[in-house]
């Protein structure tokens, strides 16, 4: 595919399409791209939320910026970083496959 211009892409499928007239070797690192792409904006949005929080002196998880209202559960850290129950149970799944 040529490198041209584009307009912004908005979502997920868009980008699809567009990697569409790939083979099948490119489209899948295409994929993979669009993935970790998406993945990062997410993590960027979820940073943001967090540094706002903590700067209005709101209680939230480290990692994915869900408050004391949104989390059942959240551990506090002794140098003040928190984490959601959902957050451990990815951490405890995320380690249980690496056995």
């Amino acid at each position: 595919m040529p490198r041209r211009k584009t307009e912004k892409v908005k979502n997920r499928e868009q980008m699809l399409d567009m990697f569409s007239q790939l083979d099948t070797v490119a489209q899948r690192f295409a994929l993979r791209y669009v993935d970790d792409l998406l993945s990062l904006q997410n993590l960027e949005k979820a940073t943001e939320k967090i540094r706002t929080l903590k700067a209005t002196g709101e209680e939230c998880c480290s990692f994915c910026g869900k408050t004391s209202k949104e989390a059942n559960h959240l551990i506090a850290a002794p140098d003040g970083a928190y984490i959601c129950d959902e957050c451990v149970k990815m951490c405890t799944q995320v380690l249980e496959d690496n056995k």
